[in-house]
């Protein structure tokens, strides 16, 4: 889960009119942007927490963006955790488990 905060970005020229259309102020090219507005290649900094186990991690945001859009319940897994995301998606497709699925 993406921890919502405000992040002072640097934006590129091609960005600008994206910010402006959400309602943001662009000072001398940098602003202040909450992080559910950032676009999706930002390689912006933020925190994220493991909706399995509660370990807060730090990464970019396109990174968590292409992990979380893979799957339709925009919840994030560590590393750790990520048989927990696999378990779920074997238990959609109505099977026990992953080896009885392709057999």
């Amino acid at each position: 889960m993406l921890k919502i905060e405000t992040i002072r970005i640097k934006i590129r020229k091609n960005l600008i009119d994206y910010y402006n259309n959400l309602g943001y102020s662009i000072v001398d090219n940098f602003v202040n942007v909450n992080t559910k507005d950032l676009h999706n290649g930002s390689g912006a900094i933020v925190n994220v927490t493991c909706d399995g186990c509660g370990k807060e991690l730090i990464m970019k945001y396109k990174v968590y963006h292409q992990s979380v859009k893979k799957y339709s319940d925009d919840n994030y897994y560590c590393k750790d955790c990520k048989y927990l995301r696999i378990k779920n998606t074997v238990y959609l497709f109505g099977c026990v488990s992953l080896f009885y699925c392709f057999f």
